[in-house]
């Protein structure tokens, strides 16, 4: 559906603003001088006071004589000069109030947010709430003016407020202005009010009418009538909901979960954006058409299961596909799990380890963070036969997950993690972790010695200060989880500053070419390191996918969409293969390894985790993609 245009903000202009703020000038001179006597400073607190109650008697006065620009530079004032005054609240309500006149929706939506953090149970709540929906409506914002709408009008004290409002909402949905799952945001608002809840629903219910979504119409028209049956248009609801019901059975359809409102929009579009393609391409072809349905769950879990319950009791849902934050992936792999449920869930970002194995029919197609600690891990021990290894972490999830998978690989294979360090992100000095590990590594070196034959005069203290103060110690292998190749340049500088001579093992942080370029780059030279995708691989395949990307979105695509793009891919070869709905999880099990645009996937053996991690290692002039070898499987 396209968005709303430009004409809904005229429809608007022409309802009436609303009547000044209820509170009179003597009552907010009065609430001055209340504040002035309850305050400690004597008499110059009180006439300083007194001198901003008549400010904003004066700047009151100028603004209802339509004077605005004189008003709202006294009002400004005021409010500078005596912010916490309880007349500041009514100030800033009416200053609100002209630049929603000017028109001013920029600075509408900067005072709402202040006024907001300053009075958060306000009485002027609601009307607040209505300015802010003029403001995102002249800004062609639709579904947040709808929102603020929706919420002042069910707050409303009064029913010039609540008619206003109530207009403002029903201007945006009747112009076509929000998408479903907009619409369906809306919705959630109106619980408190029959009668703006009765209107929504059905208006909702037509919007999944005309979409096809004829399971989600029906249950909505019943829900329709469950609450207001008995009231007028009970007759036109049963007429929309019998022809719900008599609509053909609807096409496959594919789930996209993601946050599409909030901070992690722009992941959310990039989620929905890749799948779309796979799946409009998909239709292209004729093989039989396969429809999406969108769930915005705002990168919140508890938003997102409430909403995915809401779904799957209303629609015929074949497969999903996210979500794409790890929190709410888990979420919702416990959820489906816990139901037994025939429906797929395939995250395309997730890099939680141990999301897949949370339940028959989860698949992560992002390689884990503890899939990559594992495969660094068995490649070192397996592969370069190293024993004994010291981590050094940075102390975040991340870092935590990294160190946890690569220190349970070692012991598995028969090695030992000899010391686990952990530091924070911006610290630029880490020499006590790394001195830990020279104490170790001094030991294990003092004791290697001796096992070698030296004598106890040959080991004195005097001898043993020295190794320990100026000796390169040896360890086989320091594993140094950086998040980003600056953070790897400084851990693997730190290690060698601080005399410790050891094979460097690393993650995906160390994918930076940038590092080679440094003027002292040699201290990374050599090392090892796991990694999930490249970024912008340049195959035939991705610059395929790329173009035609490009060419229906306008925009390159990131790795967000060629990850969706392939879990889209994959959900519908697995569909493809299902010969009925029950089959459609165990088509997609039977699929061990899928060709993606960024690379194979290949499936672990117990569970759907992608463990198909690449490993490095760091040249001169590069980065060598490495084999691994049977020792290390």
């Amino acid at each position: 559906m396209k968005a709303l245009s430009t004409g809904i903000p005229l429809c608007l202009a022409v309802l009436a603003l609303l009547p000044l703020p209820a509170r009179s000038a003597a009552a907010a001179t009065a609430s001055v001088a209340a504040s002035a006597d309850k305050s400690a400073g004597g008499a110059d607190a009180k006439a300083s006071d007194k001198a901003g109650a008549a400010a904003l008697k004066k700047a009151k006065t100028a603004y209802q004589a339509g004077q605005l620009k004189e008003a709202e530079s006294q009002l400004a004032r005021f409010v500078k000069q005596n912010p916490k005054s309880p007349a500041a609240e009514e100030a800033m309500v009416i200053l609100a109030d002209i630049a929603t006149r000017q028109p001013k929706p920029d600075a509408v939506l900067a005072l709402v947010g202040k006024f907001r953090r300053a009075y958060a149970t306000s009485e002027y709540g609601a009307r607040i709430a209505w300015y802010q929906g003029q403001a995102l409506l002249r800004l062609g914002r639709n579904a947040e003016a709808a929102r603020a709408f929706a919420t002042a009008a069910a707050a409303a004290p009064n029913t010039v407020l609540y008619t206003n409002a109530a207009k403002g909402l029903w201007a945006i949905v009747e112009g076509g202005g929000l998408l479903t799952e907009e619409a369906e945001s809306v919705l959630e608002l109106l619980d408190r009010d029959p009668a703006l809840r009765a209107g929504m629903l059905e208006r909702l219910g037509d919007q999944y009418l005309r979409e096809g979504r004829y399971t989600a119409a029906r249950t909505t028209y019943q829900d329709w009538l469950e609450r207001y049956g008995k009231g007028d248009g009970a007759g036109r609801i049963k007429d929309k909901l019998r022809q719900a019901t008599d609509a053909p059975q609807q096409n496959r359809t594919v789930l996209l979960m993601a946050p599409m409102t909030g901070e992690f929009a722009e992941i959310g579009k990039a989620l929905k954006e890749g799948a779309q393609l796979a799946i409009d391409e998909n239709n292209a072809k004729g093989a039989g058409r396969v429809e999406t349905r969108s769930l915005d769950d705002q990168g919140n879990l508890i938003v997102g299961i409430h909403r995915l319950r809401k779904v799957l009791r209303e629609e015929k849902i074949d497969a999903v596909i996210g979500p794409a934050m790890s929190d709410v992936s888990a979420a919702a792999a416990v959820d489906l799990s816990a139901r037994k449920s025939r429906i797929p869930m395939i995250t395309p970002t997730a890099t939680t380890h141990g999301i897949a194995a949370l339940g028959d029919g989860i698949f992560q197609l992002n390689v884990t963070t503890g899939t990559l600690g594992q495969r660094i891990a068995s490649y070192a021990t397996g592969c370069l036969k190293l024993k004994d290894f010291a981590i050094v972490a940075p102390e975040s999830e991340y870092g935590y997950q990294l160190a946890e998978a690569f220190q349970k690989t070692v012991e598995k294979k028969g090695g030992s993690v000899v010391s686990v360090q952990y530091f924070q992100s911006e610290a630029n000095d880490l020499a006590p972790q790394f001195e830990e590990i020279r104490k170790v590594a001094g030991k294990m070196y003092i004791d290697k010695l001796k096992a070698e034959g030296a004598t106890a005069q040959d080991l004195d203290w005097k001898a043993q200060q020295k190794i320990m103060t100026d000796s390169v110690l040896p360890l086989d292998g320091i594993f140094l989880a950086a998040t980003n190749g600056e953070e790897a340049y400084k851990l693997a500088s730190q290690a060698a500053f601080n005399k410790l001579r050891s094979q460097f093992l690393g993650s995906s942080g160390w994918n930076d070419k940038t590092m080679l370029h440094r003027s002292s780059s040699t201290a990374i030279q050599g090392a090892y390191f796991s990694v999930d995708f490249q970024e912008n691989p340049k195959t035939d395949v991705f610059l395929a996918f790329s173009r035609a990307y490009t060419a229906k979105w306008k925009r390159a695509p990131d790795k967000v969409a060629a990850l969706a793009y392939d879990a889209a891919r994959f959900a519908l070869q697995g569909m493809a293969a299902a010969s009925n709905d029950d089959q459609i999880i165990p088509s997609l099990k039977a699929i061990r390894s899928f060709n993606g645009v960024l690379g194979r996937i290949a499936f672990d053996e117990k569970y759907g985790a992608n463990a198909n991690a690449a490993l490095y290692h760091v040249e001169k002039k590069g980065f060598k993609e490495v084999e691994t070898c049977p020792e290390a499987d």
